[in-house]
């Protein structure tokens, strides 16, 4: 009997000298049928590692998701909020609306220490059509 591997097709090639061709087809037959049955015990095997490794992975995963919930949970009971996104988009809209008020207050704040100002240096009078102001001291 002579066995050999072919690297570059993966192959295992057997061959079996025998004095008579049938015993030597029964031979490789015998050896044919072990192999098979023991390269599919190695595939049984294999098949039950990765099974038991994504079965780990899956009940790991589990308790993650079931303390991600509970962490949801107690965040919701603690502050009140049943949707978090839904609450943060509320407060951008206040913030953005404060924003607003806060520039217009700070506008009308200038508009009026320029107005004290000129209370100060003088009053101002709008010319009727002209567009142009003029000054008058009191």
């Amino acid at each position: 009997m002579q066995i050999t591997y072919d690297s570059g097709s993966g192959l295992l090639n057997l061959r079996i000298l025998a004095f008579d061709p049938a015993e030597a087809r029964k031979i490789a037959s015998v050896i044919l049928e072990e192999s098979d049955t023991m390269i599919n015990n190695l595939s049984a095997i294999a098949r039950e590692d990765a099974i038991k490794y994504a079965r780990d992975e899956l009940e790991t995963a589990v308790e993650r998701l079931k303390e991600a919930r509970r962490a949801m949970t107690s965040y919701r009971n603690r502050t009140q909020i049943v949707d978090p996104s839904i609450d943060t988009q509320n407060q951008m809209g206040l913030l953005t609306i404060l924003q607003q008020q806060l520039a217009e207050a700070l506008i009308e704040q200038d508009l009026l220490m320029d107005n004290a100002r000129e209370g100060i240096h003088g009053s101002f009078r709008a010319a009727p059509r002209g567009g142009h102001r003029t000054a008058h001291r009191r």
